[in-house]
């Protein structure tokens, strides 16, 4: 909560708050979401989608995303009113702590705290001018 009033970060089934349009009032959505199964395209046709409006977003994913016709049909590819998202790759990679016990020791240290991936933050900043 650090500089932020006021932050939603309830465990909550989204896809269905989604769905039945019982989000909370918001100004910016800023979501690191699951990496695996279909997660990252549902999130996308969301922040892409009508009912989400003009609303900035901040996603933290991996750096292939971008490659995923699902992503460039939600965004670039969009024959009306494409986005066109910046990028924020951090200098570092991001190391990622499992929860304790999850994940095995291994030889690698590094996978063991990580995943194979690197992760950059996508951005929206809600209208085409702030993202110039």
């Amino acid at each position: 909560r650090r500089g932020c009033g006021d932050v939603h970060n309830e465990r909550v089934d989204c896809y269905r708050v989604w769905e039945e349009g019982r989000e909370p009032e918001f100004d910016v959505l800023v979501t690191n979401p699951p990496y695996s199964d279909d997660h990252i395209e549902k999130l996308m046709r969301y922040v892409t989608s009508p009912s989400f409006g003009d609303r900035p977003w901040l996603l933290l994913m991996p750096q292939w995303v971008h490659k995923k016709d699902y992503y460039e049909g939600t965004t670039t590819g969009r024959p009306v009113r494409p986005l066109r998202p910046f990028y924020a790759v951090p200098r570092r990679r991001y190391v990622y702590l499992p929860p304790r016990g999850l994940r095995e020791k291994r030889d690698s240290d590094t996978h063991r705290k990580s995943s194979p991936f690197v992760s950059m933050w996508y951005c929206w900043g809600g209208r085409g001018g702030d993202n110039e």
